[in-house]
């Protein structure tokens, strides 16, 4: 037979090993491509597998989680029209005290996916009594049923990428994002996991809301006052730089924004250097009459510094419209990285309820024994599988290949794992374990359809008999696919992580391995026949 004919028939033989080694590159290569911003940080939070690119979650790393709720209320089947909208978040303002922007109708987003129709949305922490007065202040025909506590699904998305944007920009591998529900609280959570994190650090980063503001301060009629200059959608951040006397970011506008800078800059007196820089701009004692840029996150000022003579000079002649680029001071490394997590993740819609929220910490110790437990039951359950192959067949024809093609797909599932930088759990383990066995039950049940009608005589008999046995299994892969999709798809916490590995592995069994094992059997048997 020509090299394109073996090719042709084993061509199933040859797509495993492709796969096995695709999954050993990730697996082992330093610098292999692993997706997610997370995974190729490089830094030493990531928890990975030592010698390998798997990546822990906390069960077997050890890290923080917390579930926490976002502050808000949500009313629906209230009235909202365009006509009424502006009267409706002013209202709901004043009753609440909150932001007229973070009070949300549907005429903004009714459109969007995961915000109801007729609704309006309060994304802060208020007073479910103060919600309703602003509503029925509208005119609005609202009752106490028709509020909700929490926010709408679209909100909860915004905060669910927000936060996961934000864990990335900290660098922490194997950090997870999810939405969470408890039989004890009527808000949907969000979920975070966080290994090699304590509670306290993951706290710190959740809890600030994040809006970052560019403020100046100025000398008006009336004293000095406060004007927003740009919010972080009119920037982006560039890198950290550190090379500076103090630690700055670099942004750059956008072009209208910049445009609106340079004019506010020429009419409020900014663009005079000389008294600009003769502005001290203590952040903890800003004086009248100071020309200062102040740098605020959730409306705290974090640094205050005043303009260059340089950079005063492009609003002078408007050649900053051209560059749109400046730096923004910190006084400490700590202070400029934090407001680049900040400017990179962008804001949360809503704060999370840190009162509401359930908290756990895994130690680090506990997360080894589980490692060495889990690893001690794999290899546990793969001698079990060797063990009973052979003593089942004795024919190391039939059982050698059957225990390798077995152990290929675990292989080839945590190659998986570590390219799309997926964070194991211990409900991962033992969704690894299943599909061993599984694997080893449908490779028996064709091993079995092979040699139970007597030895094979030809190919065309070893086809038979093969498509017998792959009908049978794949009608039990499809009742296992059936049976945990449920599970999968529900967020019923662990069991997700099992019911998902177990289904990639049924279905890589039935799309490659089951097959390649039947070809290899097939070369073992009929060649044996031709010797014959």
């Amino acid at each position: 037979m020509s090299l394109l004919a073996r090719i042709r028939t084993n061509w199933r033989i040859l797509l495993l090993v492709v796969l096995l080694l695709a999954s050993m590159f990730f697996l082992f290569v330093p610098g292999a491509p692993i997706a997610g911003a997370a995974a190729d940080s490089g830094g030493s939070n990531n928890a990975t597998a030592g010698i390998s690119n798997i990546q822990f979650g906390i069960d077997l790393a050890g890290g923080a989680r917390i579930s926490a709720p976002a502050h808000g209320y949500i009313a629906t089947d209230v009235g909202v029209t365009e006509q009424n909208q502006q009267e409706i978040k002013q209202s709901v303002a004043n009753a609440t005290n909150a932001s007229a922007e973070d009070v949300i109708t549907s005429v903004d987003y009714g459109s969007r996916s995961g915000f109801p129709s007729d609704a309006v949305e309060v994304r802060a922490e208020v007073n479910r009594s103060a919600f309703l007065a602003g509503l029925q202040d509208a005119g609005l025909d609202a009752q106490n049923g028709d509020i909700r506590h929490g926010v709408s699904e679209y909100t909860l998305d915004q905060i669910i990428q927000t936060v996961d944007d934000r864990l990335g920009e900290t660098g922490f591998g194997g950090s997870t994002v999810t939405r969470a529900q408890s039989p004890n609280e009527p808000r949907d959570r969000v979920q975070i996991e966080a290994p090699g994190q304590t509670l306290e650090g993951l706290e710190e980063i959740l809890a600030p809301q994040g809006e970052v503001a560019i403020v100046a301060y100025y000398p008006g009629e009336n004293g000095s006052q406060n004007e927003t200059l740009v919010t972080q959608e009119e920037f982006e951040a560039g890198n950290l730089r550190t090379d500076r006397q103090l630690p700055a970011v670099p942004v750059t506008l956008t072009p209208s924004a910049a445009e609106e800078v340079v004019q506010f800059m020429q009419e409020s007196g900014f663009a005079q250097g000389s008294q600009n820089t003769a502005s001290v701009c203590n952040p903890n004692d800003l004086q009248n009459g100071e020309y200062c840029l102040l740098t605020t996150v959730d409306g705290e000022v974090v640094y205050s510094s005043s303009v260059s003579d340089d950079l005063a000079a492009s609003f002078q002649d408007g050649t900053f419209t051209e560059t749109r680029q400046f730096v923004v001071e910190a006084p400490d490394i700590s202070t400029a990285q934090n407001l680049l997590i900040n400017m990179r993740a962008g804001a949360l819609p809503t704060t999370l309820d840190f009162e509401a929220s359930t908290q756990d910490l895994v130690s680090p110790t506990l997360a080894e024994d589980f490692r060495r437990n889990s690893m001690l039951t794999g290899v546990l359950a793969v001698i079990a599988v060797v063990v009973t192959v052979f003593a089942r067949y004795g024919d190391p024809k039939v059982a050698v290949p059957m225990a390798a093609t077995a152990l290929s797909e675990v292989v080839i599932l945590l190659g998986f794992a570590a390219a799309i930088g997926w964070a194991l759990e211990l409900s991962h383990v033992a969704g690894f374990i299943a599909v061993i066995g599984t694997g080893v039950d449908d490779l028996i049940i064709i091993a079995d359809e092979v040699k139970a009608q007597g030895d094979v005589t030809s190919q065309r008999v070893f086809q038979n008999r093969f498509r017998k046995a792959f009908w049978v299994i794949g009608a039990a892969a499809a009742t296992t696919i059936v049976a945990m999709s449920p599970l999968a798809i529900l967020d019923l916490g662990q069991l997700r992580g099992f019911a998902i590995i177990t289904i990639l592995g049924v279905l890589l069994g039935i799309a490659v391995s089951r097959p390649a094992y039947g070809s290899i059997l097939r070369s073992l048997t009929t060649d044996s026949v031709k010797r014959s």
